[in-house]
């Protein structure tokens, strides 16, 4: 019998599973740093998450701005306690309007940073439209009645900072009551406000 010695076979696999786990490492390393900047470098520029730049309208942000109305508190308040009033009215001429200038409300209150101005203006829009095609306080139902008055007290909870969340608030209010010949003029007021405000840029 012979007494040489065989060579010991390779493991190339042994080999091979270092490599591999570091090429996939590294590949997930480079697409992490083109995904998340931020979190490789803590210097990189960084926008906040919540904030959604609008392109939409001629209104579009130049650059990140506070907005002083923010308030999840309120935004919270109005999406669940006073949304769905304005929804279930049976005058549907009233309760859209309400709903429009609801939704201008929490759109101030929704955003950290530069509230949408195509967001506002198409609601603008659609209270100028209604409220041409409504001259007279409407009559309301005994429903409907009970609706407005909660309507009342919970919109005069809300709470703004900017000139224009206060007339957001007054514009709503205005409405509730069905004071029409002042409904034309708070909108106005509010268009030119958008322009001077600095959330908003004109594009």
């Amino acid at each position: 019998m012979s007494n040489e010695t065989r060579p010991q076979s390779i493991d190339i696999s042994s080999i091979l599973s270092p490599l591999i786990e570091f090429a996939v490492v590294y590949v997930m390393m480079r697409v992490m740093m083109k995904m998340f900047p931020s979190a490789i470098a803590p210097n990189a520029s960084y926008v906040p998450a919540t904030k959604q730049v609008e392109v939409s309208s001629k209104y579009v942000p130049s650059e990140l701005v506070e907005n002083p109305d923010w308030s999840n508190r309120w935004y919270t308040y109005q999406q669940t306690e006073l949304e769905s009033l304005a929804k279930s009215m049976e005058n549907r001429s009233l309760g859209v309007k309400i709903e429009a200038a609801g939704d201008i409300c929490r759109e101030l209150l929704g955003h950290q940073y530069n509230p949408s101005g195509a967001y506002i203006t198409d609601k603008l829009n659609i209270i100028d439209r209604e409220t041409s095609a409504t001259k007279h306080k409407d009559k309301l139902s005994a429903q409907d009645d009970e609706l407005q008055t909660r309507a009342i007290n919970g919109y005069a909870n809300l709470e703004f900072v900017s000139r224009l969340g206060v007339q957001a608030k007054a514009l709503v209010m205005t409405i509730i009551r069905q004071d029409n010949p002042n409904i034309g003029p708070i909108v106005r007021s509010m268009r030119v406000q958008m322009t001077e405000d600095k959330r908003f840029t004109v594009k």
